[in-house]
């Protein structure tokens, strides 16, 4: 198990335009479920400014237009400078899938294609459904996150 702290900055974010599918996972009946995204990055020291630029304005487009965000929010690593985690939910996969169609993705893209990452530190993302009830994180409030990577036996897994 490896862990990694790192400060969660809730006035800064975004990620948006994912080159992957998520068709396969949407069901009808997860269609009400919190569904969240968990990305892992490094951006070149060089491209830090424009980074932050960029997921300050996503964040704000996301969280103002896009009514099925419930929460946006950006931490970088407090001992990998550059390295960031962004974690957002929406309300089921239709949320984030409209998320991904919205014009502001395009910014995200087009970051992503300008060869901003640290040479091994190309996003990495998991997709997964809260057992949660949906409710709306505000927006200002200030956190401090924990990054914990778990490998649960199979055997013991639901």
């Amino acid at each position: 198990m490896q862990a990694i702290v790192f400060l969660l900055f809730t006035i800064l974010s975004s990620c948006h335009a994912f080159s992957m599918s998520m068709s396969n996972t949407i069901s009808n009946t997860n269609n009400n479920r919190p569904y969240a995204v968990n990305l892992k990055f490094s951006v070149k020291p060089s491209r830090r400014e424009d980074f932050l630029s960029l997921i300050k304005d996503n964040q704000h487009k996301t969280l103002e237009l896009e009514p099925a965000s419930l929460q946006y929010t950006v931490g970088e690593d407090l001992s990998e400078p550059n390295t960031f985690y962004i974690h957002e939910q929406f309300i089921g996969a239709e949320g984030f899938d409209a998320h991904r169609a919205m014009d502001h993705a395009g910014d995200w893209a087009a970051f992503k294609s300008s060869d901003p990452f640290e040479e091994g530190g190309e996003p990495v993302l998991d997709f997964y459904y809260g057992d949660h009830e949906i409710e709306e994180v505000p927006a200002s409030r200030e956190a401090f996150g924990l990054h914990v990577e778990l490998c649960i036996k199979p055997e013991v897994r639901e």
